[in-house]
Order: structure tokens, then C-alpha cells, then sequence
């Protein structure tokens, strides 16, 4: 996988519209990494760079995925692709810091790309580029141990029939070990 570091891979959500200057701005900021790859999953020909610099290198994802000997210092993803494996393709092309520009259309894209990556990519705001749109934070999953604890004893249908038993309207609560052998039985 990549060698890039949490601290180092963010998000920069703005409006669509902002993308080219926020671009440039995050051009400007990082003038230290030897080579700065921006990628982008459609035509890269309309990525507008005013600052012209030889370490600045735009492609698509088809061209990255053939040039199998590219890699770069700070990698700007410019949008998201569809497939989260183009994703990790991209990143792992990336030796220092990672960085992608979002907007409202794609804000859906990244919790793939999260779940894939195993981790949350931390958000950060530049001043000016202020998106009006709010990321939601992936859903948490809440698992009840005695539930599922008691669920691998047992057959599934059994413990079912047992939740119906002790809850007869549906609504999820904490059963005890009493209650439920008590139910089992009575099944």
C-alpha cells in the first residue's frame, strides 16, 4: 500500500466552481516537494495551472494506471473516481502527502474510499474556499455483545423466534441470559 501517513493525507472540500483556484493555492503552498502529480478521473485539459513549473505533472487515471513507473512527492486528486481501487492506485503512487479536492457532487465517493482504506480521512478547511455543503461522517455501527454473543451459541432462527418471544413488537432491547433460555424453551 501507500507509504503516505494519516496526518498527511486530507480532504479540502470546496464548491466546484473554487477546484482550479484551490488547486493553484495548494500549488503555491507546497513549492517544497521535488514532484507534485494531479490526477484527475476525466479530461485533465480542463485543469487550468497558472503556475507553470516543471515538478507539476496532470493525468488522467487511464495514463496513470499505464505509466506503472510514475510516482511523486505530493499527489492533488482533483476529483474522485467511480471504482475506490483507482483510488488506492493513485495513493499508491504517492510517497509523501496525499491531498484531494472535494465537492458537493462527490462528497458520496469518499466513504468508499474510507471504508477501503480502513480509516477517516481528515477534513480541513482553507480560508476562501469554504464549502456550503456539509460531509457526513461514515455511519457507526453499533454491535450489542450479549446479542450477538448469544447469537453464535445458538441457531439463528432460535434466537429470533427468541427476540419475538421476550419483545413481541420488534423494538430492540438488551435481553438477559435468563430471559433468554426462558424463551428458547418456550419456543
Amino acid at each position: 500500500m501507500s507509504s503516505v501517513k494519516r496526518h498527511n493525507h486530507r480532504v479540502h472540500p470546496c464548491t466546484t466552481e473554487q477546484k482550479n483556484a484551490l488547486l493553484n493555492v495548494l500549488i503555491a503552498q507546497n513549492t517544497i516537494p521535488s514532484s507534485i502529480l494531479i490526477v484527475t478521473a476525466n479530461d485533465p485539459q480542463h485543469i487550468e495551472i497558472t503556475n507553470n513549473s516543471d515538478t507539476v505533472t496532470v493525468m488522467s487515471d487511464a495514463h496513470l494506471a499505464a505509466a506503472t513507473n510514475t510516482t511523486c512527492s505530493l499527489l492533488i486528486s482533483y476529483d474522485l473516481p467511480l471504482d475506490p481501487a483507482a483510488y488506492i492506485l493513485r495513493l499508491e503512487r504517492a510517497c509523501d502527502t496525499a491531498l484531494i479536492l472535494l465537492d458537493e457532487d462527490e462528497r458520496a465517493l469518499l466513504y468508499p474510499i474510507e471504508k477501503l482504506l480502513g480509516r477517516t480521512l481528515i477534513q480541513e478547511h482553507i480560508n476562501g474556499f469554504e464549502a456550503t455543503f456539509a460531509i457526513k461522517p461514515a455511519p457507526k455501527v453499533r454491535v450489542n455483545k450479549k446479542i450477538s454473543n448469544t447469537k453464535a451459541l445458538g441457531n439463528p432462527r432460535t434466537f429470533k423466534s427468541a427476540v419475538k418471544a421476550v419483545n413481541p413488537k420488534g423494538k430492540r432491547r438488551k435481553i438477559s441470559s435468563k430471559r433468554f433460555k426462558a424463551a428458547k424453551e418456550g419456543a
